[in-house]
């Protein structure tokens, strides 16, 4: 199917860093706030609750689009990733951290893959629907961003650690490779869609990805290391990220 050939308004590049900048100043004050005595209960609900208006966004572009085939099916997809997500960060929340029951977080974690896996399936539905098939460069894209960001992931981790990389390390690199790919994936779909009416959605939707990325990686390897809380640059890289997936989702609907 082709698509409009029109770039949309570089403007629109500016609000992700707008966005990304708001995160930091927020987390910033309530570490700061946290710091001075307060309860961080405002870092946790904030990390805990941002998934879930991007989930609710997604059904409110997807029933925008009606029944059709590749918008309709593949927010739906998209609000289906962002509910695991969000129903993964409660079962930490509830379980984990507030009861102690670590069994539960074997569940949290499952949902987190299965969000990977529905993010994957929404940008391959917009791919294959609008292209035919991967080109030999967006082949090597697919195969060469997990692999670097993998490789640079554990390269800095043995960097700091005296030991043989353990159990959790090996375990934690699952969801480090399957984030990479989602962001392999979303970049490639942002390859097609340059020069087009839907370039500041993908643009938008690839710095949110990206962002989110950089916060999975993040909080990976200070699990890893045991030594994550939630003052972490994490935080405010997923909130950050969930909200330019909002801002992607309507330059999306402005585009159509």
């Amino acid at each position: 199917m082709m698509i409009p050939r029109t770039v949309g308004r570089r403007r629109d590049a500016l609000v992700p860093v707008a966005i990304l900048c708001g995160s930091f100043v927020l987390h910033a004050v309530a570490v700061h706030y946290a710091a001075g005595g307060g309860d961080n209960m405002m870092i946790r609900l904030s990390i805990v609750l941002a998934p879930l208006p991007v989930a609710a966004f997604c059904l409110v572009t997807a029933r925008h689009y009606g029944n059709s085939r590749v918008f309709g099916r593949s927010f739906l997809v998209l609000g289906a990733s962002y509910a695991a997500v969000f129903a993964g960060e409660v079962i930490f929340f509830h379980f984990v951290d507030a009861h102690g029951l670590v069994q539960f977080a074997r569940a949290g974690e499952a949902l987190f893959l299965c969000a990977y896996v529905l993010l994957a399936i929404h940008v391959t539905i917009n791919v294959r629907y609008f292209a035919d098939g991967f080109t030999v460069r967006q082949k090597w894209v697919l195969a060469l961003v997990p692999a670097l960001i993998v490789l640079a992931y554990s390269a800095m981790f043995l960097y700091n650690v005296d030991h043989a990389p353990t159990g959790p390390f090996y375990y934690n690199l699952v969801f480090v490779g399957s984030s990479s790919v989602v962001l392999a994936l979303t970049l490639v779909a942002f390859s097609v869609f340059v020069g087009t009416a839907m370039t500041p959605a993908w643009r938008a939707l690839l710095a949110g990805i990206a962002v989110g990325t950089v916060g999975d990686l993040a909080y990976n390897y200070a699990y890893t290391l045991d030594v994550y809380e939630f003052g972490d640059v994490s935080g405010p890289l997923w909130n950050a990220s969930h909200a330019i997936v909002i801002y992607a989702l309507y330059l999306h609907r402005r585009s159509i």
